[in-house]
């Protein structure tokens, strides 16, 4: 979760997570961890 103190910023960080998925095409994959309990 992040906030920015500068809304119209958000356009500039969605252009740059599109450009960081271009440039690594399918190279790009889910943490195999995310969501689950820390101790499981």
């Amino acid at each position: 979760m992040f906030a920015l103190t500068q809304p119209e910023l958000v356009v500039e960080v969605l252009r740059a997570t599109e450009g960081v998925l271009a440039a690594t095409g399918d190279a790009v994959t889910l943490c195999p961890v995310y969501g689950e309990a820390a101790n499981e």
